[in-house]
């Protein structure tokens, strides 16, 4: 299975957006992480994002299509058709029961 683009481009954007969505199949929300002291390790530990996967969140909202555009270049209906393309992609191979 080839994800070209949202492999490449979904860890970046857990950075930069609260919410990423892969129509047709669900969303990840990114939520913020304060920094804590583990009293385990005698560390701090820093700032960071838990990501979380809801499949309820399928429809579009244009973001994943969007960075798309920007790293390719690309018109708004090519970056769509990736973005189909590889949605339909893993929707499939979950389907077959692949991890």
């Amino acid at each position: 299975m080839d994800l070209k683009y949202t492999r490449a481009l979904l860890p970046g954007m857990f950075l930069d957006y609260d919410c990423v969505i892969i129509p047709g199949l669900g969303g990840f929300v990114c939520n913020e992480r304060s920094a804590w002291y583990d009293e385990e390790r005698a560390e701090m530990v820093p700032p960071s994002r838990d990501v979380l996967f809801s499949p309820n969140l399928i429809h579009n909202d244009g973001l994943l299509a969007q960075e798309i555009m920007r790293a390719t270049d690309c018109s708004y209906s090519d970056a769509m058709s990736f973005v189909d393309s590889e949605a339909a992609m893993m929707v499939e191979e979950l389907s077959n029961g692949a991890p």
